[in-house]
């Protein structure tokens, strides 16, 4: 029976296959966002990009955009701690951008397109992370700001955050939830 929340299926010990069309995409890091994510293996002062492979695929002709045709954006949430900000404004016309920087202050935006919702990112400055299954930065970076098409930036207080991607096919924030047991 299937439900309208995410489903995890079990694929092994050590990883969960996401079922196809509920896939959001995740972003964070510059701090200790392991305990957030409850990821092991994430490194504190690294950016993490976390999405269905399966879903968002390399868009034809640009290697650097995963994107799905049928997918829109309604939203993300920027959580910080126990807080969280939702930002509703975000909609299928408008770019969301969140600037990662490194020490030396480069800085390497990662982008959320509304329509065809997809993330578009350096190959130069993000690795894909076997390990862990998850896009993350070669150097240490940090989230310097969030904006909407260039609007306001939103500046988080602390090194580390996490943005959530509500999109179209899954009506919300990403909840993971255990499989039914038989």
């Amino acid at each position: 029976m299937a439900t309208k929340n995410r489903e995890v299926k079990k694929a092994s010990a050590k990883s969960k296959k996401i079922v196809p069309g509920d896939s959001p995409i995740n972003i964070g890091g510059g701090g200790g966002i392991g305990k957030i994510l409850g990821r092991r293996g994430l490194i504190e002062g690294k950016i993490y990009i976390n999405f269905d492979n399966n879903w968002y695929t390399p868009k034809p002709g640009d290697s650097e955009q995963h994107w799905n045709k049928d997918d829109e954006i309604t939203g993300f949430t920027v959580i910080e701690g126990a807080a969280s900000t939702p930002h509703p404004e975000a909609d299928t016309t408008k770019t969301v951008t969140i600037h990662c920087l490194a020490n030396n202050g480069h800085d390497s935006p990662i982008r959320i397109k509304g329509k065809s919702l997809g993330v578009k990112f350096s190959l130069h400055d993000y690795e894909y992370d076997y390990t862990i299954g998850m896009y993350k930065s070669k150097v240490q970076r940090r989230i310097g700001d969030i904006r909407v098409s260039g609007g306001t930036p939103d500046i988080p207080h602390g090194v580390g955050c996490v943005i959530l991607v509500d999109n179209k096919l899954n009506h919300g924030p990403w909840k993971q939830i255990k499989p039914r047991r038989k």
